[in-house]
């Protein structure tokens, strides 16, 4: 995904480019069927909105590194929590 509906500034303002409902759609079509999923894709694959999506298997999915996963994500949180407590200073 590209767009989350908010510009990148701090103050994180409403922008036209918001790829969430689409990856939500994706989401909710892959999870009925991957055939449905496939198919969805290939009809709509110049839509502007269209997120890139890249479908990988089960088994290429379960052989990422657990470690490796919980590290990226504890990363990405803690982070978050850093920017969070930095504007609440400010406030």
């Amino acid at each position: 995904m590209e767009h989350d509906g908010y510009s990148l500034n701090t103050n994180r303002a409403p922008i036209a480019k918001n790829d969430l409902p689409e990856a939500l759609n994706l989401l909710t079509i892959g999870k009925k069927s991957l055939v449905e999923l496939q198919e969805y894709l290939q009809q709509n694959s110049g839509k502007p909105n269209m997120p890139k999506v890249l479908i990988k298997p089960r088994k290429e999915f379960a052989r990422l590194d657990p470690y490796k996963a919980q590290t990226a994500a504890f990363s990405l949180i803690r982070k978050q929590h850093e920017k969070c407590q930095t504007l609440e200073k400010r406030d």
